[in-house]
C-alpha cells in the first residue's frame, strides 16, 4: 500500500471518527425531538453566561416555560400529536429570541430561555423581559393545527433575574418557584422571583409539613356554626375546621385548606371530618333539642371524585347508626362540571342513602339552570360575597333576589351565609330569605359550647 492510499484511508477514518463524535455530541447535548439544547447543555450555557457576565454585570434572565395542561393532550390525543405540538412550539419560541440568546427544552413540556438584556438597570432590564414574556404567552396561545384538528394552549412562566455569580440549580429553583406561583394563581401568565415570593413558598412548605403531622395526629379541631330559620330557631350547624399549631399558632382555613387540596391531604382530612360529624350526630341522638339538628360538611372536588367516596359515606352511616337525613354535603358547582354524568350518579346514590345535598357558594361559578333541573339537590347556599353589601349595593340585592326566586321555583331551601349584622338580616328577610348563617347569630363554637 503506497503512502497516498494510506493518507486517504487515514482521512476517511478521521472523518468517520468526527461524524461519530458529532453524533455522540448531538445525543448528549441536544433534544432528539426539537433539536434544541437539552438539560445538560442548558446548564453549560447558563454557567458560561454567568462567567462571561462577571465583568459587565448586566442583568440576565432565566426564563422557565411550562405548558399548561399539556398532559391532557397526550392522554386524549396521543403522544404523536403532543410531539408535533412541542416541535411547533419550539420553532415559534426560537423565532422570538435573538441569535445570541439561548433556548432549550428542559424536558417534557418545559422550555428554558436565557437572555442577556445588556442593561445594568434592574427596572429597565425587567421591562425588557416583561415584553418578551408577553410575546411568549401570545405566541403559545396561537392556534396549533394538527391533522385538521385545532388546539389552543397557554403557559405558566417563571423568571429569575441575575447579574452576579449564581448556580444553575439556584436559578432553576427560583424560576420554578415563580412558575408554580403562576400555576397557583390560575396559569397563563408570568411571574418574577423575589424574596417575598420565596418567603411565601417557604411558609407553604412549613405549613404543609406541620399540617401532615396534625392530620395524622388528629390535631385539627372541628367547630360548629349554627344555622337558623326566620324564627331564629337553630335547624343545624356547619362543621368547620380550625387549626391551632404549637409552632405556627392559629392558621386560617383559607391558608391550610388550599394546601391540603393541592397536596392531596384533603382526602384523609375530608374523611376525618365526616367521621367526626357522624360521631357527633350519634352523640346527639339522645339530646332532646340537638337530635333534630343536621350537620353540613364541605366536600372537595378531589374527595368527591374518589371511587370509594360514596361507599365510605355509607359505611360511616352504618358504623354510627345515624339518620343519614341529618348529614348534609356541601358541594361546589365545579363538581357538577367535572364529568357531569358520573357526578349525577354519585349524587343519586348518596340521595338514596338519605343524605341531603347543598350547592355551596352558589352564584360564583357556573350557576346554570340546566344542572339544577337535573340534579336532586336540597339547598342553595348564597355566597357571602353577595351578602356583605346587600343593604347598600343594588347589584348584590338583585343577585340575591334572583337566587331566592330560583330556589322558590325549584323547591330548594336557600340559606344566606355571612350574615354579620341586623341590617343585612332585615334586608334578607324583606327579600324572602328563610335560612341564615353568620356571626350575627353565632360564631363557630366547639361542640361543648353549643
Amino acid at each position: 500500500m503506497n503512502n497516498e492510499v494510506i493518507r486517504i484511508s487515514a482521512i476517511i477514518d478521521i472523518t468517520k471518527i468526527k461524524e461519530k463524535e458529532r453524533e455522540i455530541s448531538k445525543l448528549a447535548f441536544y433534544d432528539s425531538l426539537t433539536s434544541l439544547p437539552n438539560r445538560t447543555l442548558l446548564k453549560i450555557k447558563t454557567e458560561e453566561l454567568i462567567s462571561n457576565n462577571k465583568r459587565n454585570l448586566d442583568y440576565c434572565a432565566f426564563i422557565f416555560i411550562d405548558l399548561d395542561h399539556f398532559k391532557t393532550i397526550n392522554d386524549t390525543k396521543g403522544h404523536l400529536t403532543g410531539d408535533i405540538i412541542l416541535t411547533q412550539c419550539a420553532k415559534r419560541l426560537e423565532k422570538l429570541i435573538k441569535r445570541e440568546d439561548i433556548i432549550g427544552r428542559f424536558g417534557g413540556d418545559e422550555f428554558i430561555i436565557l437572555i442577556n438584556t445588556h442593561n445594568k438597570n434592574n427596572i429597565e432590564a425587567k421591562e425588557i423581559i416583561k415584553k418578551i414574556a408577553k410575546k411568549i404567552l401570545n405566541t403559545i396561545k396561537e392556534i396549533f393545527t394538527i391533522n385538521d384538528e385545532q388546539f389552543q394552549l397557554s403557559a405558566s412562566i417563571g423568571i429569575a433575574m441575575f447579574n452576579k455569580e449564581i448556580s444553575f440549580h439556584e436559578l432553576l429553583r427560583r424560576a420554578d418557584t415563580a412558575m408554580y406561583s403562576v400555576k397557583d394563581k390560575g396559569r397563563d401568565d408570568f411571574c418574577f422571583f423575589n424574596s417575598k415570593l420565596q418567603e411565601t413558598i417557604e411558609r407553604k412548605a412549613i405549613v404543609l409539613q406541620r399540617l401532615r403531622k396534625a392530620i395524622h395526629a388528629e390535631k385539627i379541631d372541628i367547630y360548629f356554626q349554627k344555622q337558623v330559620n326566620s324564627n331564629n330557631k337553630t335547624i343545624g350547624v356547619e362543621a368547620l375546621a380550625r387549626w391551632n399549631d404549637k409552632k405556627l399558632g392559629l392558621v386560617s382555613p383559607s391558608e391550610f385548606i388550599p394546601i391540603a387540596e393541592e397536596s392531596g391531604l384533603i382526602i384523609k382530612f375530608g374523611y376525618y371530618l365526616i367521621e367526626k360529624a357522624a360521631k357527633v350526630l350519634y352523640e346527639w341522638k339522645e339530646d332532646i333539642i340537638k337530635k333534630y339538628w343536621r350537620i353540613s360538611i364541605n366536600v372537595s372536588l378531589t374527595q368527591f371524585q374518589r371511587d370509594d367516596f360514596e361507599y365510605l359515606i355509607k359505611n360511616t352511616i352504618l358504623k354510627y347508626n345515624i339518620n343519614a337525613n341529618l348529614l348534609r354535603l356541601e358541594i361546589t358547582e365545579s363538581i357538577l362540571l367535572e364529568n357531569a354524568d358520573r357526578a349525577l350518579k354519585k349524587i343519586d346514590y348518596l340521595k338514596s342513602l338519605g343524605l341531603t345535598i347543598s350547592i355551596d357558594d352558589f352564584g360564583t361559578g357556573y350557576s346554570s339552570l340546566a344542572y339544577l333541573k337535573k340534579i336532586p339537590i336540597d339547598e342553595l347556599k348564597i355566597d357571602k360575597s353577595f351578602i356583605n353589601s346587600i343593604d347598600t349595593d343594588k347589584s348584590d340585592e338583585t343577585i340575591v333576589s334572583a337566587i331566592l326566586e330560583i330556589g322558590n321555583q325549584f323547591g330548594f331551601e336557600v340559606i344566606a351565609e355571612g350574615v354579620e349584622n341586623i341590617e343585612i338580616y332585615n334586608k334578607l328577610l324583606s327579600l324572602g330569605c328563610k335560612y341564615f348563617q353568620g356571626y350575627y347569630f353565632a360564631k363557630p363554637q366547639k361542640k361543648e359550647e353549643l
